[in-house]
């Protein structure tokens, strides 16, 4: 076949014509918009044998297609099965809305969750068939019921180990405010199972408006344990911070308190760096990491800089008031990029552009604390005795009190975090 461009009288167009050739006797036919019906009759009507054998060959491959055809496309019951949604009663659809109601409780997401649009939609991609609830039935019956199901199962395993040949718990017990700023009381159960499994339960978090006296808590905690009929009698012991209050508590419950190491740590390093030499470079420090947190285009400008240099690309680190290791991950940050920090600052705000004095406070305050921050990492496995670290770190912190730094003035930083831990 071959295409030719001709001119149309009646519509003043050049329009492409398409043209075949019969192999067997050089006829040509015209081929409009792919149609081969005409060749087809040409070959009936001139070419007999030749046309029984294509017409042969055709048949078969219509078969063939006809076949698979068939065999992909799905039965009508079928089809009509996959448009069914599940019946509530089923364990397809109890499964699936199980597992919504673990993402939604143990992620903490809102409840309106099961009414986003885009949710819905992610779950019919997923499986068409199921249609999740209203969010009412979420609140009203399958969270509740979740709560239900959970308690008896940690009740369940209470019961177990207090029938065991060692039926003792351990605590742990905390105060802390939700985003919105109201008090909260949290009480942890431990223990281990007669085939040398680590339990951690979450018993309870209580609402606790009233004023956190020592006094006030213990009443708080005894009726958390009378709840799930726990007594004296099965605690070995409670960790806590080292408050007052706390301390109070464990002296009204008559209970063996065990100060917790990573705040002992905490309070430790808190105390040594609230130095009057100190605490004007920390606060430095934070304002150079707010000024880069805090506008794009200067983060990156410094990223330029430390690609320049061959360094990684990475802002100064935030603090946070309950991890001194954040503090200590900011100064080893600005440390690190000390030459490209300053580069960036003094464009505009040449007060944050720090001294060599500071440089070099700096540099002890990293040299000082580097250690004692792989130890914090050490104190907060879930799945670990940490309890049995407590004495190879005290006397890895004491044995930092004889190691030579740099200057004397570090080593005395790090020997202060020493002394007050081993005061409490």
């Amino acid at each position: 076949s071959h295409v030719e461009m001709k001119y149309d009288s009646k519509t003043g167009f050049t329009v492409r014509e398409k043209t075949a050739k019969c192999k067997l006797c050089n006829y040509s036919h015209i081929v409009i918009r792919g149609n081969t019906s005409n060749l087809w009759q040409h070959l009936e009507s001139n070419h007999k044998p030749q046309y029984a054998k294509l017409s042969s060959l055709r048949m078969k491959a219509n078969l063939k297609s006809r076949k698979k055809s068939a065999a992909t496309q799905p039965t009508i019951s079928t089809a009509l099965t996959a448009a069914t949604p599940y019946p509530k009663h089923s364990r397809e659809f109890r499964d699936r809305t199980n597992a919504v109601i673990e993402y939604i409780a143990a992620d903490g997401r809102p409840l309106s969750t099961v009414e986003s649009p885009a949710f819905t939609k992610l779950m019919k991609v997923f499986d068409g068939r199921y249609k999740v609830p209203d969010r009412r039935t979420f609140t009203d019956v399958n969270l509740p019921q979740k709560y239900i199901d959970v308690r008896a199962n940690i009740q369940r395993l209470i019961h177990v180990n207090k029938n065991s040949h060692v039926p003792m718990f351990s605590l742990t017990t905390d105060i802390w405010s939700s985003s919105t700023m109201e008090p909260y009381i949290s009480l942890t159960a431990h223990f281990i199972t007669a085939t040398m499994d680590m339990k951690r339960l979450t018993l309870e978090t209580k609402y606790i408006p009233d004023r956190h006296t020592g006094v006030n808590i213990s009443e708080c905690v005894r009726e958390m344990l009378a709840e799930w009929n726990l007594n004296h009698q099965h605690i070995s012991a409670v960790t806590t911070d080292s408050a007052a209050n706390m301390i109070k508590f464990a002296e009204e419950c008559r209970l063996l308190r065990v100060p917790c190491f990573g705040h002992l740590l905490h309070n430790g390093v808190s105390n040594s760096l609230n130095d009057p030499l100190i605490n004007p470079v920390l606060t430095k420090a934070k304002q150079i990491s707010a000024y880069f947190h805090q506008s794009h285009s200067r983060a990156q400008k410094l990223h330029e800089e430390q690609r320049a240099v061959k360094k990684s690309e990475k802002l100064p680190h935030g603090t946070c008031p309950t991890r001194w290791g954040s503090t200590y991950e900011l100064v080893a940050d600005i440390t690190a990029s000390l030459a490209e920090i300053k580069k960036v600052v003094v464009i505009d705000r040449a007060n944050l552009v720090t001294t060599p004095d500071e440089d070099k406070l700096l540099k002890r305050l990293v040299e000082a604390f580097e250690q004692l921050n792989s130890m914090t990492d050490g104190l907060s496995g879930e799945k670990m005795v940490t309890a049995s670290a407590v004495l190879p770190m005290l006397q890895m912190i004491r044995s930092l009190c004889y190691t030579q730094l740099k200057d004397n003035l570090g080593r005395e930083y790090r020997n202060k975090v020493y002394d007050y831990i081993h005061s409490k």
